[in-house]
């Protein structure tokens, strides 16, 4: 059986393109994560509302979508705040297991508050 994160003060949300099964597995181990299909914002070409979505929410965004980049750029010259940004870069994407575990990890060893308008990368 995994282990049991559901104390995780982290909380993330996917946009459209992220693995199920990394979902899947951060589910089985308690973590917090919503995809954007369950939030009614699939097929969102926009990623000003992804973005602003997971920010209302405290959620980091989990993507692969280098746009995300420009946009917070574009959100901190406007001094917009918001809950992080975790990109998995394109040749690390199909690696379900490195992303579940950077992810486990991130929950034990850190908090929302290291998060905030950072990007972290895989």
């Amino acid at each position: 059986m995994s282990e049991d994160l559901s104390e995780c003060l982290l909380r993330f949300y996917t946009d459209e393109n992220w693995p199920m099964s990394v979902v899947n597995q951060l589910r089985q181990r308690g973590i917090d994560v919503v995809r954007c299909q369950e939030v009614g914002l699939v097929g969102t070409l926009d990623d000003e509302v992804h973005l602003s979505f997971a920010a209302e929410q405290g959620r980091v965004v989990l993507t692969r979508d280098q746009d995300f980049l420009r946009l917070r750029a574009n959100w901190m010259a406007e001094e917009q705040q918001h809950a992080g940004i975790l990109f998995v870069n394109p040749g690390r994407h199909n690696d379900i297991g490195l992303i579940v575990t950077t992810l486990v990890e991130a929950c034990e060893l850190t908090t929302p508050g290291q998060w905030i308008n950072t990007v972290r990368f895989l």
